[in-house]
């Protein structure tokens, strides 16, 4: 039993095996520069409270050119806000790809979607908070729209800062459901994937930093796109998330479920500490203690079943049998 559980898995260094959780370090690396970015970034149009920075542009000016590694730190910023985009499309894909979405993992699918969709408001909001040029421009869309004057228009860029910190909390927390569906979830990499990724992210940032800003802005030359037009991406993006939360109920499968032959365990009880569900517990069965499946809770991965060695368990349901008589022939052999 000892050689069994001391085996090294190959995918522990895969990372796309761990697509969810190197998302979740880039949203780490979010936070963390965030709040050094935080500490010197005012969200006004214009000089505030008699500071010595002028307002959001002033302050990024401050920030990117006269900040000691400022601009590393604001391109860090902006390359982990796409790492982590980048990668929670990839997760979802993989999950599509692996038949992951259907019921009962439909949870995770629905979450994960909700997750994809903040990520995406935050680099949004991140942008407009900004207040370059461009962006200001398109905030005035905002103001026109809305007919807003000065002050509301003030408002308007400091609620839209206060959503560009607050959704991360919201994050956090739609975290705490998609991680607690999963008896074991992958939440970090390894640390040798882990290193491998904060050491790309750092020469990244050193050989490809953002530029540095103009003291006075830019007049923005191009002509800035209008309120529903830029509200429209966004829009149109939580439409398509809504419509994949629903695929599932169209893609319901047979259940798949284990069961124990209590006649057949031995009692060696290894089929629970593999279990990634947390679906298997030990039960009193006369004198015996022998293993039980609680069907709620099984996902029919067949881990247990490919692993017991006195073929105690068996898959129901399952129109592959013979792939996992294969996998089970492959483990006893070299076991």
């Amino acid at each position: 039993m000892r050689d069994i559980q001391a085996k090294t898995v190959s995918y522990l260094n895969n990372p796309f095996y761990y697509l969810g959780g190197i998302t979740f370090i880039f949203l780490v690396f979010q936070i963390l520069s965030g709040t050094f970015l935080f500490m010197n970034f005012v969200p006004t149009i214009g000089g505030a409270y008699n500071t010595p920075i002028p307002g959001a542009y002033g302050s990024l000016v401050y920030i990117t050119n006269q900040l000691p590694f400022g601009v590393y730190l604001r391109t860090f910023h902006r390359y982990a806000a796409m790492g982590m985009l980048l990668f929670s499309f990839l997760h979802l894909l993989r999950m599509w790809m692996t038949n992951k979405i259907t019921k009962p993992r439909n949870l995770g699918w629905v979450s994960g979607l909700v997750l994809v969709f903040l990520v995406v408001v935050i680099i949004y909001t991140g942008f407009f908070s900004s207040y370059t040029p461009r962006f200001e421009a398109m905030l005035m869309k905002w103001a026109e729209f809305f007919e807003y004057g000065r002050r509301q228009y003030q408002d308007l860029l400091t609620v839209n800062f206060g959503l560009h910190l607050l959704l991360p909390i919201l994050i956090l927390l739609g975290l705490i459901v998609h991680f607690k569906r999963i008896a074991r979830p992958k939440i970090t990499p390894p640390l040798s994937l882990f290193l491998i990724l904060t050491g790309f992210m750092i020469l990244l940032t050193a050989v490809f930093p953002l530029p540095y800003l103009p003291e006075t802005p830019v007049p923005y030359e191009g002509t800035a796109p209008s309120f529903l037009q830029q509200i429209s991406v966004p829009l149109i993006f939580l439409a398509v998330c809504i419509l994949l939360g629903f695929i599932p109920l169209f893609l319901q499968r047979k259940q798949l479920f284990a069961k124990v032959d209590p006649n057949r365990c031995t009692g060696c009880l290894y089929c629970v500490d593999v279990c990634p569900k947390k679906a298997i517990k030990p039960i009193t069965k006369g004198q015996r203690i022998v293993a039980f499946v609680e069907e709620a809770k099984c996902q029919g991965c067949g881990i247990c079943e490919a692993t017991c060695r006195s073929i105690a368990i068996r898959i129901y349901n399952d129109p592959k049998k013979s792939i996992q008589e294969e996998v089970r022939a492959i483990w006893l052999t070299k076991n």
